[in-house]
């Protein structure tokens, strides 16, 4: 912006460019009048809550995407049951589909493996506890309901809390 200072020179009106603007002094003229305290208390607010927002997003993303897991899981158990249903199955074939089963329910699986001990001369058996895949992503979703017990409602529980406001 070009301030002009008018004046007459020789019977003509002339004009001068008094002083010239750059464009943030001309944005600190404007803003001259508003407190400087206000703009950072507003921002500061609008910051905060937009995180606090940011944070309750990525959580119900999480949650819903362990939950949509322990769906497909669901889905797929109750195929292969009534696969298992079906027959003229061979035994192979339904140990490789109870197996699955077993991999897709709540519990675990116990694994006897045996190994040759160098030391001792001796064969071992050993029982390996293993929790299934279901029940991981069940405890995970268990841990993300108890801090954030809002999400219960999408699974369509009552006693469930009502979403919170951002801070």
């Amino acid at each position: 912006m070009v301030k002009y200072r008018y004046f007459t020179k020789y019977g003509k009106v002339v004009r001068e460019p008094e002083y010239t603007f750059t464009p943030f002094e001309e944005f600190e003229q404007k803003i001259a009048g508003i407190k400087i305290k206000d703009v950072i208390d507003v921002v500061t607010e609008t910051t905060i809550k937009g995180e606090s927002e940011r944070k309750l997003i990525e959580i119900e993303d999480k949650w819903f995407k362990i939950q949509s897991e322990i769906q497909k899981m669901d889905t797929e158990r109750k195929r292969l049951e009534e696969e298992m249903n079906k027959t003229g199955l061979s035994e192979e074939d339904k140990k490789r589909i109870a197996a699955k089963i077993a991999e897709l329910k709540d519990g675990e699986i116990v694994i006897e493996r045996e190994f040759y001990n160098h030391y001792t001369r001796e064969t071992q058996k050993v029982k390996e506890v293993i929790q299934t895949p279901y029940r991981k992503m069940l405890q995970r979703r268990i841990e993300i309901e108890k801090e954030y017990p809002y999400l219960k409602a999408y699974r369509g529980e009552q006693t469930a809390t009502v979403r919170p406001e951002p801070r």
